[in-house]
């Protein structure tokens, strides 16, 4: 039997690192980021996993490495086996505006009920505009109006009376009320005022 040599191309395979590529992209990010981070694993099962009150997990990281995804997928994991969180809305409180009141609703009313506050202050609004508008409103204002310039003028007039006992005038400014002493029935200058005796 005749033995045919083989040839140098012949004894090695190359192969396309196009393969590898596809073969990465088939890896979700979540167990590339895993890849030599068992400690790191196992720590964040146990911190999801207790539900001690007051406990918690916290995570820093730029996510350059899928490290997000990790948290994501377990945190997905663990959601699928347990029932459905309640839904929280923080909302106002009057008395205290630093400590708002929690509203616990449950899950998946919280998006309905924030909509509904949404629409409420909408409607809120618009009834507040045509009511500002409205012809009871504005005869309201004006009768409020009236009524404090009557007081103005009547607590003016008396004290008007009190300054003329007192030989003075009083005159109304917009920003103030002046008094201004008199002499006689007339307002005294300013050279009588000054030529007035010290007492």
């Amino acid at each position: 039997m005749e033995k045919n040599p083989l040839a140098a191309e012949q004894l090695r395979k190359v192969y396309s690192s196009k393969i590898f590529e596809s073969i990465n992209e088939a890896i979700p990010n979540y167990r590339k980021a895993i890849i030599g981070q068992e400690r790191a694993v196992k720590a964040l099962r146990f911190g999801l996993g207790n539900r001690a009150p007051g406990f918690n997990v916290y995570v820093s990281t730029s996510d350059t490495n899928g490290k997000y995804s990790v948290i994501k997928h377990f945190l997905k994991e663990m959601a699928q086996k347990d029932p459905l969180p309640s839904d929280w809305c923080y909302v106002n409180n009057f008395k205290n505006p630093y400590c708002p009141n929690a509203l616990k609703l449950p899950a998946g009313l919280g998006k309905g009920f924030k909509k509904d506050i949404e629409n409420f202050i909408i409607d809120a609004e618009k009834a507040l505009a045509k009511t500002l508008e409205s012809e009871e409103f504005l005869q309201n204002i004006n009768s409020i109006k009236q009524e404090f310039s009557q007081k103005h003028q009547d607590l003016f007039l008396e004290v008007s009376k009190k300054a003329e006992k007192e030989n003075f005038f009083l005159k109304s400014t917009p920003m103030e009320i002046i008094a201004i002493p008199k002499k006689g029935d007339q307002p005294m200058t300013s050279e009588e005022f000054q030529s007035l005796p010290e007492n």
